[in-house]
């Protein structure tokens, strides 16, 4: 891992939040992080394991404590059989969490409830079009639309997070 631009490219996607440090790249089809190392897809929550802890004995995976596919926090990792990491999911009962995340637990998601706060309170001030709000959370126009006609984060009303 000592390759500078594979850090440097892992490093610049990731977004800290209180507890998880989130994956805000490319993602596969169940919301875990991927990056090209050396023309592979490797997942990210390997590399975050080898870069701040070390190698990942072979047959092992790297499973998440909080059960977020996007979360790189070292501490948040564990390694385990798929066995392991089976019986743990079912334990928390996140057999099914993929299919059913919203918000900012959904893999596709680029925003935090505080983004989207942010968001609809920079633009009630006035000061700010919806295409630069766009660009300034990375997202597109439509988007921001989308978040303020409440069509997009329905749970997140006004100032506050309403449970639906």
């Amino acid at each position: 891992m000592a390759n500078p631009s594979i850090l440097y490219r892992f490093l610049k996607s990731i977004k800290l939040t209180p507890q998880c440090w989130l994956w805000m790249g490319t993602k596969d089809v169940h919301g875990y992080g991927r990056l090209s190392v050396n023309k592979y897809p490797t997942l990210v929550s390997r590399l975050s394991w080898e870069i701040f802890i070390g190698p990942i004995p072979n047959k092992m995976l790297v499973c998440h404590k909080c059960d977020n596919p996007k979360c790189l926090n070292p501490s948040h990792l564990f390694l385990g059989t798929h066995l392991d990491n089976m019986r743990d999911m079912i334990k928390k009962g996140h057999a099914d969490h993929s299919h059913n995340a919203k918000g900012e637990d959904h893999f596709k998601a680029k925003l935090t409830i505080k983004d989207v706060l942010a968001i609809k309170k920079r633009y009630k001030i006035g000061d700010i079009s919806q295409s630069l709000l766009g660009k300034q959370y990375g997202v597109c126009k439509s988007t921001v639309t989308k978040i303020l006609t409440g069509v997009n984060w329905k749970s997140v009303q006004g100032g506050r997070l309403c449970h639906i």
